[in-house]
C-alpha cells in the first residue's frame, strides 16, 4: 500500500541540516526545539533509518541521511514552487541582506541573477559595511541574513568558502618597502585589522596608518597612489591593484572564512530561497 511522506517533516529535516543545529532550525521555522526534535524522530521512525548523529563537532549526516537530503530539498522546493505558481494570492517578499563592502562587487551580480531566476517576487535590499557592523545589524534584527568574513577555517553549516588574505599594493609601487609600513585598512572596524597587526608584530615590522576613514574607494585610491598598502581577500583584489609577490619581504597573512549567518528567529520561503542563491553564487564564483 502506498505511503506518503509529510512535506513538513522533510522541511524540518532540511532546515536542521542547513543550519547545523536543532536550535537554529527551530528559530528559523518558528518552532520549539522540542517540536523539531519530535518531527525528526517521526521521520526516522517512518523511514526506519537513523538520519543524524551527534559527535564533538555537532550534527553529522549518516549515509541514509545524506541520501534523503537530496530528495528532501527537491521535494520541498517542488512543493513551494507549485504553491507559488498555482495560488492566486502572490505577494512580494522582502529580504534584507548584509554584504561586506569588499565582496559586493564580486558576488552580488551573480546572487541577483540567481535570485531573479529562482523567484522574481523576492525583493532584495542590501546593506553594506564591515563584518563587525553587519553582525551588529543581525543581532538587532535590522537585517535578515548576512555574509560575514572571519579569520581561520571554520567548518560548519554556514561556511561558504575559505580564502587567503593577501597584501595588495600599487603596480610597480614601493610603499611595501617603507618603514614604518604605511597601511590603508579602510576602517578601525575592518575585520582584517587584528590579523594584519598580529602578523606584523610577530615579525617586528612597525607600521603607520595612512588612511582609515571608512570609505573603501578612498582607501583603495590611497593604495593606487602608492601612499600605502592594504590587505584583501585574494578574490577581491581590485583589477587596478596587484597582489604583492612573495619576495616583497612581507610575512604571509592567514586565511579567512566567508560565511552566511541568519538573524535570530528569521525564517521564510523567501529567506530560504535567498540563502540557496547566495550559497550557489559564492561557491560557484
Amino acid at each position: 500500500m502506498p505511503q506518503n511522506l509529510e512535506i513538513r517533516l522533510l522541511r524540518t529535516y532540511a532546515a536542521v541540516v542547513r543550519y547545523g543545529s536543532m536550535v537554529r532550525a527551530a528559530h528559523a521555522l518558528y518552532l520549539t526545539q522540542s517540536a523539531v526534535s519530535q518531527q525528526l524522530k517521526r521521520l526516522e521512525t517512518f523511514l526506519g533509518h537513523r538520519l543524524l548523529q551527534r559527535d564533538n563537532d555537532g550534527l553529522k549526516l549518516t549515509a541514509d541521511g545524506a541520501r534523503l537530503l537530496r530528495h528532501a530539498e527537491a521535494m520541498v522546493e517542488l512543493n513551494d514552487r507549485f504553491l507559488v505558481e498555482t495560488t492566486s494570492r502572490q505577494k512580494i517578499e522582502r529580504v534584507r541582506l548584509g554584504m561586506p563592502c569588499d565582496l559586493g562587487g564580486r558576488y552580488m551580480p551573480a546572487i541577483l541573477k540567481s535570485l531573479s531566476t529562482a523567484d522574481p517576487d523576492i525583493e532584495l535590499s542590501m546593506q553594506s559595511g564591515t563584518s563587525a557592523e553587519l553582525e551588529a545589524l543581525l543581532l538587532s534584527g535590522k537585517i535578515d541574513l548576512s555574509v560575514l568574513e572571519a579569520p581561520g577555517d571554520h567548518a560548519g553549516a554556514t561556511q561558504l568558502v575559505s580564502e587567503q588574505l593577501v597584501w595588495v599594493g600599487s603596480p610597480a609601487g614601493q610603499a611595501h618597502a617603507r618603514r614604518p609600513l604605511p597601511l590603508s585598512l579602510v576602517s578601525e572596524r575592518c575585520v582584517f585589522r587584528d590579523s594584519v597587526f598580529s602578523v606584523l608584530r610577530e615579525h617586528n615590522i612597525s607600521w603607520v596608518h595612512r588612511f582609515e576613514d571608512g570609505n573603501l574607494d578612498a582607501a583603495m585610491a590611497a593604495v593606487a597612489g602608492d601612499l600605502a598598502i592594504t590587505a584583501c581577500l585574494e578574490s577581491a583584489v581590485p583589477s587596478h591593484l596587484q597582489t604583492l609577490p612573495r619576495d616583497s619581504e612581507l610575512p604571509a597573512l592567514p586565511r579567512f572564512s566567508i560565511s552566511l549567518h541568519h538573524a535570530h528567529g528569521t525564517g521564510s520561503t523567501a529567506i530560504n530561497q535567498t540563502t540557496d542563491s547566495i550559497r550557489g553564487a559564492i561557491r560557484a564564483a
